[in-house]
């Protein structure tokens, strides 16, 4: 197996510099190594840096569902109510922190 150029100490020196705001290509271009390289060690370093960003995603995507079902479920009360009072149903008033119940 063939030995690296670059200690394990200097691998995670390169990849705090970078995380700290220098960018991979004047890494490679001052020390000597590829663009390849750099990356397959910030992966390794990081394996589940890809999953962050698919799980935010997720996250973003079921935030959306969930307020368009808050947003339904909001309108379908309102409807309700307006029909109850047509009717002359009176609705109870419910106190500071608490939810109305209609009792059956």
């Amino acid at each position: 197996m063939r030995r690296s150029r670059f200690t394990a100490e200097q691998i995670r020196w390169f990849l705090d510099l970078n995380q700290a705001g220098m960018s991979a290509v004047e890494l490679g271009r001052s020390y000597g190594f590829s663009l390849s390289l750099f990356y397959g060690w910030r992966a390794k370093a990081n394996p589940n840096a890809g999953r962050d960003v698919s799980e935010m995603t997720w996250l973003a995507v079921e935030n959306l569902r969930l307020r368009r079902l808050i947003e339904d479920l909001n309108d379908d009360r309102e409807r309700l109510c307006g029909e109850l009072r047509r009717n002359g149903i009176a609705l109870p008033v419910a106190q500071p922190g608490q939810t109305a119940r209609v009792k059956v």
